[in-house]
């Protein structure tokens, strides 16, 4: 359950990327959020 748009999401609905662009920054926030699961791991 996502409680939170993205920043690709939201720079997109607001025009400030375009199409393309969307995807990177999408491609950049799944390597984060996986990421992020890693380092939760670890530490339980």
């Amino acid at each position: 359950m996502k409680f939170q748009t993205t920043f690709s999401e939201s720079w997109f609905n607001m025009g400030l990327i375009d199409g393309e662009q969307r995807k990177e920054v999408e491609a950049v926030e799944n390597k984060l959020q996986s990421f992020i699961q890693e380092k939760k791991l670890e530490e339980a």
